[in-house]
């Protein structure tokens, strides 16, 4: 697990904040611990908050941790690919 000394290191930028709490949730369910900075910045102002913000709202982990967080990542997404999929029988349609 993270030992000081570390630093938080920005693995994923976004415009609103939804997408970044929900991967700080998965994070943290994979015992990652995360953060979103600038998780204010979104909503219906978001176009004139983010342009100063720098690099707008960021999902933050560990720097010993960011292999593993970036992982966690690529098999989330690996995952809904392979459940985006069409099979053949939805492309059949049931009888």
């Amino acid at each position: 697990m993270t030992t000081p000394p570390y630093h938080w290191i920005t693995i994923a930028r976004f415009w609103a904040s939804g997408e970044a709490l929900f991967l700080k949730s998965v994070l943290e369910a994979n015992d990652i611990p995360a953060f979103v900075r600038n998780e204010y910045l979104g909503g219906l102002f978001a176009h004139l908050t983010l342009g100063k913000a720098e690099g707008g709202i960021e999902l933050q982990v560990p720097s010993d941790l960011v292999e593993q967080a970036q992982q966690v990542l690529e098999g989330l997404e690996t995952d809904a690919q392979e459940t985006e999929a069409p099979d053949e029988e939805s492309e059949k349609g049931l009888s």
